[in-house]
This record gives structure tokens, sequence and C-alpha cells, in this order.
């Protein structure tokens, strides 16, 4: 009843803003994005019907992109004959889909009644496939509707999103339109369950986001573009600090001036989660007296550099092979974490705050493998680094440790693809 009596006619209402102010972006976006902000309106022009069962997987932004990355290839492989095509929320989604995924890649409508009927009725799917927790009540009823089965795959659910009247209120109806929901963890299970998912529609497999990591490994390996940062890095103690959020940026950077006082050796490497953050992180940067420079000048810096700042996108995941311990941010603020198993594929130390509530599972595996440090404020965060720092035999066992746990978690995007194939016919 919330749905229909609340969400839908609030989304039917505001539509008319929503249309015109896409318009508008479309107006006045340039030649190469005009054509992906007509899609946020449910426009997909020279898209043909399909010819054979077509699945459309929609994942919101990068993150969730590593996932179809994963499962994309093990579906056609269980499924030959079947068309894949992507949607995302992002022009980021939508860049790393052109570059990793080897299908059509496509902008999702916004969740408006009669754009995602155009939508439903254009894509015409066999099959509706959502990941992670990307829950859009009107698509999903849309879908419903035509006949769609609607899958949650590689499902996760935030506590802050499980819990309160209103989340239940309103998912309870949506959640019954499904007929699988496959889910990375029993915490996520429970999560669900407890929004009002059917037990018998719900299994549990791993994180498929974590069989593309050794690939990714693999290629990293064999690039180049790191050359310039590295020859400035190279035989010095490094500490990268990922996907840092504005909350973090004065408790890194004072810990980072005691572990510098430790160690003069000590480089640090500062990836901002949003690059909109980056000119204040390298402002406050050098309040504290460091020589700082963005990553995207390592070709031309002359001058000693101690602080680095990531202003790029994509490349986080490609400098943990160069650091001698990696921080995952978003977690000294209570922000759920970063996905911790990044650093720990190049067999890195890692450290976290103890906000993890989004990686929980990857939390308590490494733990229990001792490959993983929790740290709760600066003072932690500086003593524990200059330890690791001084003790090489230590940084090799957590990272060793760390990759062992890693590996027995390994496999899920081929089980979570064979989830979709029973509605395909």
């Amino acid at each position: 009843m919330f749905y229909t009596w609340f969400y839908r006619p609030i989304t039917e209402i505001l539509s008319p803003i929503g249309i015109f102010v896409l318009w508008v972006l479309q107006l006045l976006a340039s030649k190469g994005t005009k054509e992906l902000w007509k899609q946020r309106r449910g426009i997909y022009r020279n898209m043909l019907l399909p010819s054979r069962p077509r699945v459309w997987i929609h994942a919101a932004s990068v993150g969730e992109m590593t996932a179809a990355e994963a499962i994309v290839p093990q579906l056609q492989e269980i499924y030959p004959n079947c068309e894949t095509i992507v949607t995302t929320m992002t022009f980021t989604g939508h860049k790393y889909a052109q570059k990793n995924l080897n299908i059509p890649s496509y902008m999702l409508p916004l969740d408006f009644p009669w754009t995602v009927k155009r939508a439903i009725q254009t894509i015409s799917p066999t099959v509706l496939v959502l990941l992670e927790t990307e829950i859009w009540p009107n698509l999903i009823a849309c879908a419903h509707h035509h006949k769609i089965p609607v899958c949650l795959i590689n499902g996760r659910i935030s506590q802050r999103a499980s819990g309160g009247f209103f989340a239940k209120r309103l998912y309870k109806p949506i959640l019954s339109l499904f007929v699988k929901f496959s889910m990375i963890n029993e915490q996520n299970k429970n999560r669900i369950l407890a929004l009002g998912a059917s037990p018998h529609r719900i299994v549990v497999h791993s994180n498929a986001k974590l069989d593309t990591l050794l690939n990714r490994v693999a290629a990293c390996k064999k690039v180049t573009f790191l050359d310039p940062l590295v020859s400035h890095v190279s035989g010095k103690h490094v500490l990268v600090a990922g996907s840092i959020r504005h909350g973090e940026f004065s408790q890194l950077i004072k810990a980072a001036v005691q572990i510098y006082e430790k160690d003069p050796n000590a480089v640090f490497i500062f990836a901002p989660r949003h690059l909109k953050r980056v000119q204040e992180l390298v402002d406050q940067l050098q309040i504290a007296g460091f020589q700082v420079e963005l990553y995207s000048n390592a070709s031309i810096a002359q001058k000693k550099v101690v602080a680095w700042v990531l202003d790029t996108i994509g490349d986080l995941f490609s400098i943990y092979q160069h650091v001698t311990v990696a921080f995952c941010g978003s977690s000294l603020v209570k922000l759920g974490g970063q996905n911790i198993f990044e650093p720990v594929a190049w067999k890195k130390p890692v450290l976290s705050g103890p906000s993890l509530e989004d990686f929980e599972l990857a939390r308590d595996l490494l733990l229990r493998y001792e490959g993983l440090k929790i740290v709760y404020d600066e003072q932690d965060l500086a003593n524990t680094v200059i330890k690791l720092f001084q003790d090489s035999e230590k940084r090799q066992q957590m990272g060793d440790q760390a990759f062992r746990a890693l590996e027995t978690v390994l496999g899920g995007a081929k089980k979570h693809a064979k989830e979709i194939t029973p509605y395909l016919p």
C-alpha cells in the first residue's frame, strides 16, 4: 500500500519537473553525452527488438559494474544463446562498462512510471537483473506487469537501509515481485528477509566482485602508466589511504605527520572518494607542512614529494601493488567502509577504521585469518603503520594470511549467473 498510495503517486507528480530538468541538461550537454541524457528519459534510439533471449542487467555505477564484469562472462558461458545489455546510473559507470564489458551499455531511466514503461517496452528483456542494492519500485512493478521476471543478483542490503518503518512499508510489496534473491552472505539474507522478502526465493553465494580481482591483478602488472609515480616512491615506505571521505582528512593527515616524524623515508598517497574534494585535501596537506603533488603531475614533478593526491578515477587498484601498507577509508567515519579485499589481492597488509558495516563478511573473514587490523583513531593508525614499516616479516605475514582468506570466497560469479538461467527459455 505504501508503494501504491505514496511512492507511485509522488513520482507521477514529480515526473514533469524531473523530465524538464533532464531535457534542459540534455540541451546543455556536450555532443557526446546528449544521447545518454535521452536514455535517462527512457528514450533508446536504434535499439531493435531482441531476436533471442535478452538479459537486462542494471548496475548503479563503477562498483556494481565490477560485479557485472564477473557475472556476464559466466552467464554467456552457461547460456551462450542469450543477448546481454547493461544499464547504469552514472557516466563513470557507463565509461567503465564500455571499457571492460563487451556488451552494449546504456543509462537507466529515472524511476518515473512512464519513463520506465517506455524503457521496458523498448528494451523488451526476457529477464531483468538488478545488481546489489538497485531496488527501483516503478521499474520493478512495470517489469512485473509485463510478466518479466526480476532477480536481485549479488544482492546486499546495508544495515542502514534494512531498518526503519518506512523502509519496510515501501520494500515489502516490491520485494514480493522478485522471483529470486541471490545474496552475498547470510547477514544480507537476514536483512532482506527483515524487509519482507520470501524465504524460499533467497539463496546465498559469495560476492561476485571478488572473482575479478585476480584477473585485474594480472592485467595491472602489465601497465606502464604508473611508471612516473613509481619512480618517485620506489625504495620508500608507502602508505596509501584509499577511498577516503571528507570527515577523515584531518585524522589521516595528523597520523601522517606522526608517521613522517618517526620515518622520514615515508611517502603517502591519499585517494579521496570524491574528486571534488581533491583541492580541499591538497590545501589541508600543505597547511600541515607536506610537500604535495597531484598524481596526474607525476611525470613532470621535480621536487621531493612526500604526499601525493590521487586525482583520477580507476587507478587506485593498480597503485596498491606499489605500496607498503594500505588503509581503506570511509571507515573512520560512519559510512560503512570500502572494499578491503582490493589491497588483499596484492597481498598487502590492510588497515581499516571500525566502520565496516557494508563489508562485514570481509571484515570477519580477514580478522579470523589475522590479515586485517582495525584502527580506531589517528594515534592508533600512526602507531600501527610505524610498527609495520619497521617489521617486513609482519607485513609479509599479514599479506599472505589475508590472501589465503580471499581464496576461500572465490567462485561466486558463476553461482550467481546460474540463478538467472531458470528464467531464460
